[in-house]
């Protein structure tokens, strides 16, 4: 089993201590980072430190206002759900959010009032194994329940996922032992629950653990990501209005290539991508700043976590 996550991007209106902002949350440890968006500035958080430790948790599950969620993850894999609340920036568990199937390296997108997660990673089957399973959590009830219809379409983990936030998302890339690295695109409609293969998301690169982020409207960006020979720095951008992903050379990440990095984003304004698994060796602090406004990317120093690891990314504005 590859050690490799699925992390992607997303944000909300934090109301905790600094005002809105971010959270960088673990990695085979219960740490927590909070960046304040006025000031871009990323910190150590004293009361958000996670309930239960873990890593290659969901990334992208928030209801925009109150709380983000933490579900799964570990090594052997866990099902335990863990709710971070805004206002108080402090971490719990809450079993009723646990998921269906402990497992690790899922993809997740949500539009507020829901969340999908899909995929992963289970200890679970004798032998462990990669499983296609959705789960869907319903953010008023902090509850999570198998969703059959939101399946992938084949037994896939180490994926990234990106939305818009509102009607439909992508769980991207990844990888299985049959086919290696994976350059899939998988559309999933927040209607209905259902996810399908998507040829025209496909990426342009094969690769697991790739950090999705969203100007939370028109474009998504899947950056970096490991395949057969490295890890890469090259970012796609996706056109939700189209479902059709491309190379945007202008987004590449500026640190490194970097794989299993988090991210969320401040509103329609900029993306944060921090942390990860990086081309040059070993983990990174660093974090890169993508401005949707131009498409470019560059090295932000005052956001760069507070240790170099590889953790999950959330915060309260819609993906």
């Amino acid at each position: 089993m590859l050690k490799l996550n699925s992390l992607s991007g997303f944000g909300s209106g934090v109301s905790g201590g600094g005002g809105p902002g971010g959270y960088f949350m673990g990695y085979y440890g219960t740490v927590v980072d909070k960046m304040v968006f006025s000031t871009e500035v990323t910190s150590l958080s004293a009361t958000a430190t996670l309930a239960t430790t873990t890593g290659f948790s969901t990334p992208n599950l928030s209801d925009k206002t109150l709380a983000c969620y933490l579900l799964g993850g570990g090594e052997p894999s866990i099902d335990t759900g863990q709710k971070l609340t805004f206002a108080s920036d402090t971490t719990a568990n809450v079993a009723t959010a646990d998921l269906s199937q402990d497992r690790r390296g899922m993809a997740s997108v949500s539009d507020g009032a829901y969340g999908w997660i899909a995929g992963g990673y289970s200890n679970t089957p004798s032998p462990a194994a990669y499983v296609d399973t959705g789960d869907k959590i319903t953010f008023s009830t902090d509850t999570t329940s198998a969703s059959a219809s939101t399946d992938l379409p084949n037994a896939d983990g180490d994926l990234g996922s990106v939305s818009e936030g509102s009607t439909h998302g992508y769980f991207m890339a990844g990888y299985n032992p049959g086919d290696g690295r994976l350059d899939t695109g998988r559309k999933i409609t927040f209607s209905n629950d259902t996810t399908a293969l998507c040829a025209s998301a496909d990426m342009g690169r094969s690769v697991n653990s790739p950090c999705g982020l969203s100007d939370q409207s028109t474009n998504g960006y899947m950056m970096g990501g490991q395949s057969a020979t490295e890890i890469h720095s090259e970012t796609d951008k996706i056109v939700f209005s189209t479902d059709t992903a491309s190379t945007c050379a202008t987004a590449d990440l500026a640190t490194d290539g970097k794989s299993q990095s988090a991210g969320f984003s401040n509103a329609g304004i900029n993306g944060y991508n921090a942390g990860g698994e990086k081309q040059s060796g070993g983990s990174t602090n660093m974090c890169d700043r993508l401005v949707y406004a131009t498409e470019t990317t560059a090295a932000l120093a005052s956001a760069n976590l507070s240790g170099s690891r590889r953790p999950t990314g959330a915060s309260a504005v819609a993906i």
